[in-house]
């Protein structure tokens, strides 16, 4: 698959999760029985909340459309000529070895002094 036909299916995949997204608000708009359950237990001094499919499948697809327009956006710079964003393990792994240089030298420096 090219770079741009990638693209095509992530924008296309897009609509798709926004056209759900927009589905599911609507129901969680509606009647909140249909996706919220509240039971009394225990006399009415404890409840049991249940948050229904309609929800967690809201969640899910507002994840999923994060996820396809962070891709979108790496390919864009990267289409672009623009080098895409560095992942953040990267620059901790950077750091890591930074400090572990520096915390070699110094120990060798104070190896060097003790001798």
């Amino acid at each position: 698959m090219t770079p741009a036909e990638r693209v095509i299916a992530l924008e296309t995949e897009y609509a798709r999760l926004k056209a759900r997204a927009d589905a599911l608000e609507r129901v969680l708009a509606g009647s909140e029985d249909e996706w919220l359950g509240i039971q009394e237990k225990l006399g009415g001094e404890v409840a049991e909340v249940t948050l229904n499919a309609p929800l967690a499948e809201a969640r899910q697809t507002a994840l999923a459309m994060a996820t396809v327009l962070k891709t979108l956006t790496t390919l864009g710079a990267g289409q672009e000529g623009e080098v895409p964003a560095a992942d953040p393990g990267d620059e901790v792994n950077r750091r890591r070895e930074q400090r572990l240089k520096e915390a070699a030298a110094r120990a060798a420096q104070a190896t060097e002094t003790v001798l």
